[in-house]
């Protein structure tokens, strides 16, 4: 199984499809992420534009408990709206405060030097008491309309400060991750099955066919073929595996012919060796009886006889006929 081909494209293309959903699923969540916060952001500046045209209105009217009034009321009416001050750009004493208790205390340090340190007016995220908040700080200038009762010499009145929370963005991030995960998980599954289904279909089951054609041909059976009717590479390894089966099963034939002709052929060659063995007795029997009549004729010969040399002559041949006989019966 860990072995099978199917197994380790399987394995493979998953973990591939695990990478590239990881990546997407976290760059969604990443996105959605900074939208909302962006979203937060832009809420906070709205607010603050808003808040702060209502404090130069009552300014002018010089209706400084209606200020204290409307900045309660917003902080209570609104859910997500936790804290409004306004702090002198100085001193950092708070001048005006959604709770009343903060009148007349140090603003956070963060924030003052902050506003001392900025160059522009951007929101921007904070976390106080494990808690974020999208927060802005927006200088009240002294305008000409203001000069009757603050005078000139100072450029900025007061800093607006304003800070909106951030749970219910949090929390929407989290429904997000959750779904957004359980969505990829769903999708992976999805995907997964397809892919076993598919590998089966175009791969694990021609492959399965092939190799039953195989062991049939093992077994002796050159007469199987694979099926070759898809144009993809199975199909052209199939084609080509029967082309070797056609030129394995023709060598096979020759081979066989050519066994039966050399078996025919060596059964020719006995055939003659028995005959050749056959007449080889046959001679060499008559050369025997032959050979003792002219040894008998030879030794009734005088010495000096001339008829000797001839007799001599005879059993020479004698002997070589019977060399002869004895090398082909060898």
């Amino acid at each position: 199984m860990l072995n099978s081909l199917k197994f380790k494209i399987t394995i493979t293309a998953l973990l591939i499809i695990s990478a590239i959903m990881t990546v997407t699923t976290w760059r969604d969540i990443k996105e959605t992420e900074r939208k909302l916060l962006n979203g937060q952001e832009e809420k906070a500046v709205l607010l603050s534009d808003r808040i702060k045209h209502g404090i130069m209105v009552l300014m002018l009217e010089n209706k400084w408990r209606e200020l204290q009034t409307m900045m309660e009321h917003m902080v209570k009416n609104g859910h997500e709206l936790k804290e409004i001050r306004i702090f002198h750009p100085d001193s950092g004493i708070m001048l005006v405060s959604s709770d009343p208790e903060d009148i007349g205390k140090q603003i956070y340090k963060e924030d003052r030097e902050r506003f001392q340190k900025q160059k522009s007016e951007a929101p921007f995220l904070i976390e106080k008491s494990g808690q974020q908040y999208a927060s802005r700080l927006t200088a009240i200038p002294n305008l000409p309309v203001c000069h009757k009762c603050h005078g000139s010499e100072k450029k900025i009145l007061g800093v607006l400060d304003i800070e909106l929370s951030l749970a219910e963005s949090y929390q929407s991030i989290q429904k997000f991750k959750r779904e957004h995960l359980i969505n990829a998980f769903m999708c992976f599954l999805l995907i997964t099955g397809a892919f076993l289904f598919v590998v089966g279909i175009l791969i694990n089951k021609p492959i399965k066919g092939m190799i039953g054609t195989i062991k049939k041909i093992e077994n002796g059976d050159l007469s199987v073929r694979m099926k070759a009717d898809k144009k993809d590479e199975l199909g052209q390894l199939a084609k080509s595996f029967n082309s070797m089966v056609e030129a394995l099963e023709s060598a096979k034939k020759e081979i066989e012919e050519y066994h039966r002709q050399q078996v025919q052929r060596a059964a020719k060659l006995a055939s003659l060796g028995e005959l050749a063995s056959g007449i080889a007795h046959e001679i060499k029997n008559p050369l025997a009886g032959i050979s003792g009549a002219i040894q008998v004729l030879y030794s009734d010969f005088d010495p000096e006889d001339p008829k000797k040399e001839i007799i001599t002559e005879i059993l020479n041949q004698v002997k070589r006929l019977d060399r002869a006989v004895r090398d082909l019966l060898s």
